[in-house]
């Protein structure tokens, strides 16, 4: 249990070329029955992206939403934000963000951050750095927190911040060196 909503890194982009669908076949039927069997929710987090249409990926979303899949929620949230429904959106992705989805956890704190998909809220916004931070060791949320720092004009807390960011930079340098 978990295991699915924490697989990194999930190539869908293999499956789906040519020559591949056998195997793209085979994974969906494992996830579908995963998700209805085993209640794996975060398995429709795979299945998204695994189908042709962004309605398709939305339905599959939706489902693993609904079963309390926190990445799921996130992953509908975005997609309700772009196709203009920003408000249920948003609902969604600050859902899975206090459910614990890392990904959440950052556009949130963004958000209120800044103001994009929330009211600013700066206590919020820390408050969600801090949880991706503390869960999650996250780069990102420690860069964005130690940028909240340097906003208040508190530069020996942004230094600090900023230093403990470099200490996971090389994680994030190797990841988007597999990435290409």
């Amino acid at each position: 249990p978990g295991a699915i909503e924490h697989l990194r890194p999930f190539d869908s982009k293999w499956f789906m070329k040519e020559g591949n669908e056998e195997a793209l076949n085979i994974l969906r039927e494992d996830l579908v029955f995963l998700s209805t069997v085993f209640s794996m929710n975060g398995a429709y987090s795979l299945l998204a992206h695994l189908v042709g249409s962004v309605e398709e990926m939305l339905f599959q979303y939706k489902l693993g939403a609904v079963g309390e899949s926190p990445e799921c929620m996130v992953g509908y949230g975005q997609l309700m934000c772009l196709k203009g429904h920003v408000s249920d959106g948003w609902q969604w992705i600050e859902k899975g963000a206090e459910k614990g989805c890392e990904l959440g956890m950052i556009i949130a704190g963004i958000s209120y951050q800044y103001g994009t998909l929330s009211e600013i809220n700066y206590e919020k916004a820390a408050y969600f750095y801090r949880r991706a931070i503390k869960e999650f060791h996250s780069f990102y949320a420690f860069i964005n927190y130690g940028t909240m720092f340097v906003e208040a004009n508190c530069c020996h807390s942004a230094l600090y911040t900023f230093g403990h960011a470099m200490k996971h930079r090389q994680e994030i340098v190797q990841l988007l060196k597999d990435k290409g």
